[in-house]
């Protein structure tokens, strides 16, 4: 299984070319799933779990690796309302790195990894409703693959975390400026939303990077943005292809544009640079986001708020 992976770093020279690479694999049912191989380090046979299980959160128990530590193993069939992983299925654990935290995710059978067009990618279904598990499908020789949100999955401790550093760092400006944002997790569109309208700005919400370079194309002249933050990865056109788009547009080219991703690494701040972002801003990190945007926006905080800003940044 590890040779799946033994080149991983090469895989991620697409990036930027519109393209992705997603992970296929099994639940136990008939369908085939898929995540995003950046965020994806490697993936192992089960072993054996040592503590409690919670069955309410699908935490299944804690396993020693050698290369990440002892790291929490959650039941991904469980995560998204289907009960258990059979005990009869194969069981893999797909070992994911996610804002910044090591995660293993209990699988079944792999079924290789696909190199996808973005375009090819649809957006999940509205009708679904905002609590479904879905962030994007696409059709794979015949059959749906369904492309699952992560965000969703640590909702609740990412929602926590953020509304206490919202709460530390009360940063307001108060003016009737427009922020353009683009993600295709529900999650984290909604944090970004939120965390802005907090500050008193206003928001312009897309769920693609071709649905923000569509709204720019019939409202940059008019309505510019005072700033663009966009997610790296997501159905229609990545957030690369989308930052040099807009440094295309002659009145955008000196619009800050920040990239808000799960994904960490040199590579991705490298990337950044390449296409023309201003910065890169860890997914769910409301006091990073806070000092973007008081950075971008030419807005200095008082000392109150300062000393909060230099307290979450602490470790």
């Amino acid at each position: 299984m590890s040779s799946l992976f033994n080149t991983i770093n090469q895989r991620t020279q697409i990036a930027g070319s519109n393209r992705f690479e997603v992970l296929l694999f099994r639940l136990g049912d008939h369908y085939l799933y898929g995540m995003n191989v950046f965020k994806v380090n490697k993936i192992i046979p089960r072993g054996r779990l040592q503590g409690r299980k919670n069955e309410q959160s699908g935490l299944l128990g804690l396993l020693n690796t050698q290369d990440y530590g002892t790291l929490p193993v959650f039941d991904l069939r469980h995560k998204i309302g289907k009960g258990a992983l059979p005990a009869s299925s194969i069981h893999n654990v797909v070992i994911t790195e996610y804002n910044r935290q090591v995660l293993g995710f209990l699988v079944g059978a792999i079924e290789g990894i696909r190199n996808v067009e973005w375009q090819k990618v649809k957006h999940a279904p509205s009708h679904i409703g905002k609590d479904h598990f879905l962030t994007a499908v696409y059709v794979e020789e015949n059959s749906i693959v369904q492309i699952l949100d992560l965000e969703k999955f640590m909702e609740e401790q990412l929602h926590l975390k953020a509304q206490a550093e919202h709460a530390a760092l009360g940063a307001k400006l108060d003016d009737d400026r427009l922020i353009l944002v683009a993600d295709d997790s529900k999650t984290a569109l909604k944090f970004l939303v939120n965390s802005i309208k907090s500050m008193g700005l206003q928001v312009q919400a897309c769920h693609n990077g071709q649905e923000a370079a569509d709204w720019l194309a019939e409202h940059a002249q008019t309505q510019p943005p005072a700033l663009v933050i966009t997610d790296i990865e997501m159905p229609q056109m990545d957030g690369y292809t989308l930052t040099r788009t807009i440094r295309e547009m002659p009145n955008m080219r000196q619009v800050p544009v920040i990239l808000h991703t799960s994904l960490s690494g040199a590579f991705n701040q490298d990337m950044a640079k390449k296409v023309g972002a201003n910065g890169l801003v860890a997914k769910f990190c409301a006091g990073d986001l806070t000092r973007l945007l008081l950075d971008h926006l030419g807005e200095v905080p008082c000392q109150e708020e300062a000393q909060a800003l230099a307290a979450t940044a602490s470790p």
